[in-house]
């Protein structure tokens, strides 16, 4: 079942997303399934990431992260959740 991740843009002007992709340890065990909401996010709007795990063939906890690049270039004033 995919896991939803919430991007907002609390800052003044609007960012366009234009890359997206998994890295971590084990990325591999996941799977990006959508973006949903466009891809320039305006001052106080949103989108949507859809993350899938992907059935592992062993026991374990498993870590990866959702990499996003903006323009401009973002560090913190974007909200994940």
């Amino acid at each position: 079942m995919p896991q939803s991740i919430t991007i907002s843009n609390p800052g003044a002007s609007s960012v366009s997303l234009y890359s997206f992709g998994l890295l971590g340890p084990n990325y591999g065990k996941f799977s990006l399934a959508g973006i949903t909401g466009g891809s320039t996010i305006p001052p106080g709007g949103s989108c949507n990431a859809s993350v899938s795990f992907v059935t592992p063939t062993v026991d374990g906890a498993f870590y990866g992260d959702l990499a996003i690049a903006t323009y401009p270039a973002v560090e913190k004033s974007m909200i994940w959740s």
